[in-house]
C-alpha cells in the first residue's frame, strides 16, 4: 500500500502524486494507478461492516387498554 510522505502525513493521492487536502497543490509528483488510490482511500476509510438488525421478541402477551373520553 502507498504511504504518503513523513513530512506531510495529511496529503492524499492522486493521478498526478501527493495532494495537499485543503488547497489542492501538488506537494510531491509521483504516478499512482487508480487501483492504489482506491486502495489507500479504502485503508483511511474503511467501509462498515453491516450487522442484521437483532429481532427483539415480545416477552410475554401484554394487554392494552384504551381510554375512551366522551366529548361533553
Amino acid at each position: 500500500m502507498i504511504k504518503a510522505p513523513k513530512w506531510c502525513s495529511n496529503a492524499v493521492p492522486s493521478r498526478a502524486g501527493w495532494l495537499d487536502p485543503y488547497t489542492g497543490e501538488v506537494l510531491k509528483m509521483q504516478n499512482f494507478s487508480k487501483e492504489q488510490i482506491a486502495e489507500w482511500h479504502e485503508a483511511k476509510n474503511p467501509t462498515p461492516v453491516k450487522k442484521k438488525p437483532k429481532v427483539v421478541e415480545p416477552a410475554e402477551d401484554v394487554p392494552y387498554i384504551f381510554e375512551v373520553k366522551d366529548s361533553e
